[in-house]
């Protein structure tokens, strides 16, 4: 091999690992959570969270949805993205005033496994657990 085509090598083999999706960014995040928020005893605690990644929006987002006792057993949809391995879950509800209002989801996200995070839904803020993924 000449010094010319090392020299070339050396130089374009290093951009390729920015140009490149490395095996971490490839990772899906579509699946399903059980999720466990420490409510105060009188609420409901646990239900299923769904994420189906289809990178509209951002590299890892796409929608979301929570189903089980913590709904009420009614279907609540939103959306997510991963950001700088954070991932912010945004569900839009009616209240009973007619304002609208959210739930929040925030964890830390790596390699398409999410870690413990907090829920929010004014006034209403709690420590969130993750099951295993496909869990639910």
């Amino acid at each position: 091999m000449s010094k010319f085509a090392i020299s070339l090598a050396a130089a374009v083999l290093p951009m390729g690992a920015f140009a490149l999706p490395g095996a971490a960014e490839a990772l899906s995040y579509s699946g399903s959570w059980p999720i466990n928020a420490a409510l105060p005893p009188h609420f409901a605690r646990t239900a299923c969270l769904t994420l189906v990644d289809t990178g509209l929006g951002g590299q890892h987002s796409g929608s979301a949805s929570l189903t089980g006792a913590m709904t009420g057993d009614v279907k609540e949809t939103g959306t997510f993205q991963v950001i700088n391995s954070l991932l912010v879950v945004t569900i839009q509800l009616g209240s009973d005033t007619g304002e609208v209002v959210y739930e929040l989801l925030i964890a830390p996200a790596s390699d398409g496994a999410l870690g413990n995070g907090a829920f929010e839904e004014s006034p209403l803020s709690a420590a969130l657990t993750f099951g295993a993924k496909d869990g639910c």
